[in-house]
């Protein structure tokens, strides 16, 4: 009989879901995401992240991690193993999550990861049961040893550290003008300042790997802070968590000067193979500046957002 218990910290007991899961993901988009899972589970009752164990008898044989924010609910994981992937299962810990966070009136959940061992039909009739749309997040790379940094001959833009008493600024400033690869472009309401700011605090917490200061810029032109681009780690990998220009700046270049200077301090640090970012499907925009910079699609990854308003 099934039942649904909370999630303790990382000890290896997860191990059998994550393996299912990893080798079910390299099977359908061909690229390995067991250490971003694993990374994942490790940051459970570090942070802000929860979750729950769906047994059968004493087998975990499903799970779910999420976190919680005042305005937002993310799903950072879900899977539950081919033989127990039955639609009451799915409902079971769905119902269980949602009903419990529909009480603490929270309007906006988004879950980040593919779901496997259903049907795509029996899937999308289960999540929309929910209220939940499906959406794509493509995600791209760039290695950085094949980067060729520009020179420009007049530089309008100076790019400086990363400064924590900043935080605000840049949260109100990425309201406007988000364009990389966070749940705002999930969302079909977008995201509050609140929420950015939110959001921010749980990249430097650890919600999404672990942050990188050095590696973290603001962006400034003639003295006004016009971007910034806030950083992550996956082992060799270094990620764009969130990058953005202000609208009335757009069309100048700015974007693409500021992703050229981080790429040449990257390369002269020597620390990162490889620079990586998942973008919204349809944000033509960013995808645009990414290809032109040499970044290569390396998969196109399911997702699931829903609006409790």
């Amino acid at each position: 009989m099934l039942k649904i218990t909370s999630l303790t910290k990382y000890d290896g007991k997860y191990d059998e879901i994550i393996e299912d899961y990893s080798r079910l993901f390299e099977k359908e988009y061909d690229y390995n995401i067991k250490k971003m899972i694993k990374n994942v589970f490790r940051d459970i009752e570090e942070s802000k992240k929860r979750g729950y164990a769906l047994l059968d008898d004493d087998r975990l044989v499903g799970v779910m991690v999420y976190h919680l924010d005042e305005n937002v609910g993310v799903i950072h994981f879900f899977h539950i193993l081919e033989k127990f992937a039955k639609p009451f299962a799915l409902k079971k810990i769905l119902s269980h999550f949602i009903n419990k966070k529909i009480k603490e009136n929270l309007p906006k959940v988004v879950t980040l990861f593919d779901i496997f061992n259903f049907g795509e039909k029996q899937l999308n009739s289960l999540m929309l049961d929910f209220g939940f749309e499906r959406k794509q997040r493509d995600l791209f790379e760039l290695k950085v040893k094949d980067y060729e940094y520009v020179e420009f001959e007049e530089d309008k833009i100076e790019i400086k550290q990363f400064k924590f008493e900043n935080m605000k600024q840049i949260s109100k400033l990425a309201q406007f003008a988000f364009a990389g690869s966070l749940e705002q472009e999930v969302y079909p309401s977008g995201f509050n300042v609140k929420d950015y700011e939110e959001e921010m605090n749980n990249s430097i917490n650890g919600l999404y790997g672990k942050f990188l200061p050095i590696y973290s810029k603001e962006v400034y032109l003639e003295d006004e802070l016009i971007g910034a681009i806030i950083t992550t780690q996956d082992q060799s990998t270094l990620v764009l968590h969130q990058f953005f220009i202000v609208p009335k700046n757009w069309g100048n270049q700015y974007g693409y000067r500021m992703l050229n200077e981080l790429f040449k301090f990257v390369d002269q640090k020597g620390r990162y193979e490889k620079i990586a970012t998942f973008v919204s499907h349809d944000n033509n925009r960013v995808k645009k500046l990414l290809k032109k910079m040499g970044f290569k699609l390396k998969l196109k990854m399911n997702i699931y957002s829903r609006l409790l308003l």
